[in-house]
């Protein structure tokens, strides 16, 4: 195993995943988040994305957060694992919250990401923090949902479930109104929330 995934298994926090591999990003913002976390999506980078390969980058077509269809990710192959897997993850499950943290920094949201022992992202918007986790069908009982919602709120004030189009009927017995859908609806959502913080 790696350091990088040494630690996650040991809930320690990592170092960042990967070098600065010297490309140019559409926004600013989004490189410590990049870089921290192994991952660049195609339409982060300015230019050609290239010379990823030569870096140790594995590129992917994954279900983009955020509407219909597929987009491109570049993921540090080192923290890719068989089954399709990013560390402790599911693919899926790592490239929405990127996707989503990815969103919430180029707006100039200071936004946390955490892989394990938290939720998956935490935003300071002006109004306070807001939490978000996502969840794929399956992969927790209504107890434990509800178990994940009173953690955090009693951290954050405000948690938004997110889920997919098979369990959004699932997160709403326990989140109601803060049961998002991926796709047009979190987006949304974002942008909503986004707005709200710049009035």
């Amino acid at each position: 195993l790696s350091d990088y995934e040494l630690s996650c298994i040991k809930g320690k926090k990592h170092q960042k995943a990967s070098t600065d591999p010297g490309i140019s990003l559409k926004n600013p913002y989004l490189s410590e988040l990049a870089l921290e976390n192994g991952l660049y999506f195609e339409d982060w980078i300015e230019g050609s994305s290239a010379q990823l390969s030569r870096m140790g980058f594995t590129a992917k077509r994954v279900q983009d957060a955020f509407g219909a269809g597929t987009t491109r990710v570049w993921i540090k192959s080192d923290l890719l694992s068989p089954g399709d897997m990013v560390v402790n993850q599911s693919l899926l499950h790592y490239t929405t919250v990127m996707r989503i943290a990815g969103y919430l920094v180029s707006e100039g949201i200071k936004t946390k990401v955490s892989h394990h022992d938290d939720v998956d992202i935490v935003a300071d918007f002006k109004s306070g923090k807001v939490a978000f986790e996502f969840e794929q069908p399956g992969s927790h009982s209504t107890s434990k949902l509800l178990s994940k919602k009173e953690f955090a709120e009693s951290k954050y004030g405000k948690v938004y479930f997110i889920g997919t189009s098979a369990n959004i009927d699932d997160l709403a017995a326990v989140a109601e109104e803060n049961a998002i859908q991926r796709g047009s609806a979190l987006k949304e959502l974002l942008d909503k929330l986004v707005i709200d913080n710049k009035e």
